[in-house]
């Protein structure tokens, strides 16, 4: 019989690797350092129900700028402890709210037990790896538990840089989490970068 101890020490592995995958998220998303940037850093919101513990809960906004313009991806790690007998499906991700705004979940997202669901920007997403290539099991082995879905918000037209606002995550099963949102901004990729049309003109000499 597993002790409720080993779960949550199986749970720590998987959210520590799941942070350090957000880490490199929000680096390519552009979440700004003490620079001179405006917008000053905000950390990702954590909070906690019965079960599941939700870390790093922000969203990306499409553009660097004050004020966002379009859709945005929403960014979280989510881990879930509960116990198996009679819920060995764990925690299905039910909604998520976004300063009252509904987000949509892309992709069927649950949390087995003793595993990590990881909501991924475009920067770090892996669109070949979802929840059924990792089962509860692999918690138990020498490799962390850790599943993937992507989270979008259609209207981000209100959402400044910089700032936080307030948050809810749903998961089945669970009271809601409710915390606040860091708003980041995404860069454009690499390689990506149009020169203006005048700039090539004027090189031709």
């Amino acid at each position: 019989m597993t002790s409720p101890t080993s779960g949550f020490r199986r749970s720590a592995i998987a959210v520590t690797a799941a942070a350090a995958a957000l880490a490199l998220s929000a680096c390519g998303a552009g979440q700004h350092s003490q620079t001179a940037e405006k917008a000053a850093a905000v950390d990702g919101g954590s909070g906690t129900s019965q079960n599941v513990v939700v870390n790093d809960f922000r969203v990306v906004v499409p553009e660097i700028g004050e004020e966002s313009d379009g859709p945005a991806q929403v960014a979280f790690a989510a881990s879930f402890s509960g116990p198996g007998v009679g819920n060995p499906e764990g925690a299905a991700l039910e909604s998520v709210t976004i300063d009252g705004a509904e987000a949509t979940i892309e992709q069927g997202a649950r949390i087995p037990r003793d595993c990590t669901l990881v909501a991924v920007t475009d920067e770090a997403s892996n669109p070949e790896q979802n929840y059924e290539d990792m089962s509860p099991d692999v918690a138990g082995g020498t490799h962390p538990c850790i599943v993937y879905t992507t989270v979008t918000l259609p209207d981000a037209d209100d959402l400044h840089i910089g700032n936080s606002v307030p948050g809810t995550i749903q998961f089945s099963g669970e009271e809601p989490i409710d915390t606040h949102v860091a708003v980041g901004s995404s860069r454009e990729a690499a390689g990506e970068f149009t020169r203006p049309e005048e700039t090539v003109e004027g090189s031709a000499h």
